[in-house]
């Protein structure tokens, strides 16, 4: 957002681009979010400081101006998508053997 700002731009959504003045969505919250989904699930123990520090992660990325609030929900959206996508296919391959 600061980048956004300053340029004084209509803005626009640069899907999977960190380079510029915009970062939709947030690369951070996507990493972040696809390994604390994995410790979700592996791990059922330590899912309140997993859930507990993706809403810290998210707040601090939006305050400190460094992603807007939709760039974040959609970082953790695709996540959690990659994270089921990739264990629904690791559970298929096993099965298959």
């Amino acid at each position: 957002t600061r980048l956004w700002l300053e340029s004084n731009q209509p803005l626009r959504f640069n899907w999977f681009n960190g380079i510029g003045s915009g970062g939709f969505p947030s690369g951070h919250m996507t990493v972040f979010t696809a390994f604390g989904v994995a410790v979700w699930i592996y791990y059922p123990h330590y899912r309140r400081p997993v859930l507990i520090t993706l809403i810290l992660l998210g707040a601090a990325l939006i305050a400190i101006d460094y992603h807007f609030l939709s760039d974040v929900i959609s970082g953790a959206y695709l996540g959690i998508l990659i994270t089921y996508f990739l264990r629904f296919g690791f559970n298929r391959q096993i099965e298959q053997h």
